[in-house]
């Protein structure tokens, strides 16, 4: 058995190419390669976090915002591509200072330990061991929540490992 944590732009060229057996992920099913099979397993609700005791931790709109530091993951796919997508939908302007990050454990490093804001799925940050050290921001309106799922190579069954694995997965996101 073999476990790794990336991001789509990682996991998509790994099930092509058979290193991977499935993957799980926030994904818009339309933009996938036909290759690649996408079960949803529920919404991912964005949600905006930054570091305990955080300057802007009472901060409600995104105007108060506007100076804030921000570290988000604009991979194709991703929850900060959302975001700015969804910024400009709304006439909003995008973060004005930001670090790219296209690690979700470096991100949420840089959350905790920095005066960065970033943007994630709920579930992840509110998460005892995951989001320990971070608050989420009560800011609204947020995006629409994206898709997360179980991702895998269409035509080719889940190995005799991967099966129960991916079942035990789902079993577990999808409460």
């Amino acid at each position: 058995m073999h476990l790794t944590e990336g991001l789509l732009t990682q996991v998509l060229p790994d099930l092509i190419e058979g290193r991977l057996d499935f993957a799980i992920a926030v994904a818009d099913a339309a933009d996938l390669p036909y290759e690649i099979v996408f079960e949803p397993l529920g919404p991912a609700e964005a949600i905006l976090a930054a570091r305990e005791g955080h300057p802007l931790a009472a901060a409600t709109t995104w105007a108060e915002l506007k100076d804030a530091k921000w570290v988000m993951n604009l991979s194709p796919g991703s929850l900060g591509g959302a975001l700015l997508a969804w910024l400009g939908e709304q006439g909003l302007p995008p973060p004005r200072h930001m670090i790219r990050c296209a690690s979700t454990m470096l991100m949420l490093e840089l959350m905790q330990r920095t005066d960065c804001i970033g943007i994630g799925p709920e579930r992840l940050f509110k998460d005892r061991l995951v989001g320990h050290g971070i608050q989420c921001l009560k800011v609204a309106p947020l995006p629409p929540p994206m898709d997360f799922g179980i991702l895998r190579l269409r035509g080719v069954p889940l190995s005799a490992a991967a099966k129960p694995m991916a079942t035990l997965f789902a079993r577990y996101l999808s409460t």
